[in-house]
Order: structure tokens, then C-alpha cells, then sequence
């Protein structure tokens, strides 16, 4: 069946496509292993503040014969009524035809790693099933279990910065969140490829924060986003302390935490 769902899905499509196929099936089912079968539990409209969108997701289908189909997904997001939206990437349209059908109950598993960082685990039933694109849709659950996956919240920051690499050469950059133990940034996506592992400092444009701090660790993640590319950063010891450090330097700025001091707003070079 075709199904229009283009008003959802092309303003979410924008946000997800980045890392639809860079990131592997198994890296999903590595980090949902990885979860001990114990959470705590979320029921009425606070279950949406648990749900982020662009996540990625596990969808298994229970199917009237028994059986089990697993399919690798992501959480698009929700719509007015409320209903939530899942789309499937890698999946056919034969496949969506055979697997998924109205009615059939699934077992999500979705992976929020903005704030705290969670996976949240809820049963369903499939409301709608669209071809093109493959995606399903269900009902907002009467629960969801929550299961925190990292120690430390991570706080959204627009802060723009620069690092040294190659032979020498200046990596624009711009810090986009923070916390206790490491940091993520962004870059053009032509920029000089950083490897896994990779040590990095990353010194800072505001003539405030600058002359008082460097961010120090190793690359640890990456992911591509439209035309620019998110690294992850593990801090090594100094970077710690350095990170501890910044905060001071920040204000909320009703969205986001952003330096105290300089104008970050009139650059554009990451």
C-alpha cells in the first residue's frame, strides 16, 4: 500500500538521513545487549519527554504465526493526535509488505542519547504502514520502561573553536554539547578526516574562554550530519578539568548554553 506520509517524514528526513547507513545494525544491538533488564517506569505525557527524535531504534514485529521479525529503525518523531512515527531505512518494500501489517503488536527499543542518555523499551500495536518510505506508525504507549545508559547529562552548547591537525593545519570547529567526561563538535564536511582514537585539543575563538582553557582527549565517535561531520570526544584528564572549567564561562541562553562573553553568533565557520 502507498501511503502519503510526506508531510511528517520530509521535514524529519532532513534531521535522519545523515546516518541512516553510516552507523551498522550491530552497533544498535551491541549498546541494547549492553543494557541490563532493569529500568524504571514513565506512564502518562511525561512518556514523550523520553522520546527524542532522529533516534535510532530496534522494531520487533510479532506476527499472528508466532514468529518474530527483527528490523533495524528510527524514530521519526510524533504527530498532533499523538502517533508515533518509525521509518526503516534499509528495508524493502516487499519486506515492509510481508512483515508489517495493521494490527500486528511490536516491541520497540529506542536509543536517546541526548541528556542523560537512555534506551527506552514500549510495546505497541501498528496503526498505519507506508511504502514510500517504509515506515509504520503506532500509538503513544500507556508506559515505557527507561533504562539510563550514561552517568553524566550531556548539555547542548554552541561555542565556536579550533584545533591543530596534519601537518599544522587549522580545523574550524564548533562545540555543540558538553559533559563531565567529553564533548562533541562539528565540521565541514570536507575537512581533513579525524581517526578513531585520534588525540585532539581544541582551543577556542572567545578571547575569554581562549586564554584560560583547552579541551583535550581522543576521538571516539563519529557521525556525518547533512554537509558537516560530528566527533565525539573522550576527555583525558585534563580535559576534565578544563571541561569543569568552562562551564563558568557559559550562560543559558533560554535554549542553549552559550559563552558569557565575545559574540559567537557572527561566526559561521563550522
Amino acid at each position: 500500500m502507498k501511503y502519503d506520509l510526506k508531510n511528517i517524514f520530509l521535514m524529519s528526513h532532513a534531521i535522519i538521513c545523515f546516518s541512516l547507513y553510516e552507523v551498522p545494525v550491530k552497533t544498535v544491538k551491541k549498546k541494547l545487549r549492553e543494557i541490563k533488564d532493569s529500568g524504571y517506569i514513565v506512564i502518562g505525557s511525561d512518556i514523550l519527554l523520553h522520546l527524542n527524535p532522529s533516534s535510532k531504534a530496534g522494531i520487533q514485529i510479532r506476527q499472528p504465526t508466532g514468529t518474530t521479525k527483527r528490523l533495524s529503525a528510527f524514530f521519526v518523531g510524533m504527530d498532533r493526535q499523538p502517533r508515533l512515527y518509525f521509518s526503516f531505512p534499509s528495508a524493502s518494500r516487499d519486506e515492509m509488505l510481508s512483515i508489517c501489517h495493521p494490527g500486528y503488536k511490536v516491541h520497540a527499543s529506542v536509543l536517546c542519547e541526548k541528556g542523560i542518555g537512555s534506551i527506552v523499551y514500549f510495546d505497541g500495536v501498528i496503526d498505519k504502514v507506508g511504502t514510500e518510505p517504509a515506515i509504520i506508525t503506532t500509538d503513544v504507549p500507556e508506559y515505557i520502561t527507561v533504562n539510563r545508559i550514561r552517568k553524566e547529562a550531556r548539555y547542548p552548547v554552541s561555542i565556536f573553536g579550533w584545533s591543530i591537525v596534519g601537518e599544522g593545519v587549522r580545523l574550524p570547529l564548533k562545540l555543540i554539547d558538553i559533559s563531565t567526561y567529553g564533548c562533541a563538535f562539528i565540521v565541514k564536511h570536507f575537512s581533513i578526516p579525524l581517526k578513531m582514537g585520534q588525540e585532539i585539543q581544541i582551543f577556542f575563538d572567545d578571547i575569554e574562554i581562549g586564554k584560560n582553557m583547552t579541551l583535550s582527549g581522543c576521538i571516539c565517535n563519529q557521525q556525518k550530519l547533512l554537509g558537516s561531520i560530528v566527533y565525539g570526544v573522550k576527555f583525558d584528564s585534563f580535559g576534565i578539568e578544563s571541561g569543569k572549567h568552562l562551564f563558568t564561562y557559559l550562560e543559558f541562553n533560554g535554549q542553549i548554553m552559550v559563552a558569557r562573553y565575545g559574540s559567537d553568533e557572527s561566526h559561521d565557520n563550522a
